[in-house]
């Protein structure tokens, strides 16, 4: 993805340098050069960041999937006593365990213990 955008912000530089400088004057070329090239950054940086959240959150699906218990702040939450609600991206205690009745942990909280 990130090739995607450096391609179409290097497209955009060769196109906007075409122009003719009675059009556009090359302090104004340079600037919106300045403008898609931050703009491209900002983008790969907000992919690659999100790219990395999903990967976490993947990992930390995972260990819960294979039983193991996860620290998420003050609770221990495994899959005998709370389930993963896909929606929401969070984890919800079982009905049937009274003592964590209405407790809901959202998974960027949680790390594997």
């Amino acid at each position: 993805m990130r090739i995607l955008f450096i391609l179409a912000a290097l497209l955009l530089v060769v196109l906007l340098f075409s122009i003719k400088h009675e059009s556009l004057s090359l302090k104004a070329k340079v600037m919106l050069t300045i403008v898609i090239s931050i703009v491209c950054a900002a983008a790969c940086f907000y992919q690659f960041e999100f790219e990395n959240r999903q990967a976490k959150s993947q990992e930390i699906l995972t260990l819960f999937n294979q039983g193991k218990i996860l620290k998420c702040g003050d609770i221990e939450v495994n899959n005998s006593k709370f389930n993963y609600e896909f929606g929401t991206s969070s984890f919800v205690a079982k009905r049937a365990i009274t003592e964590l009745r209405s407790i809901k942990v959202d998974i960027k909280n949680c790390e594997a213990k």
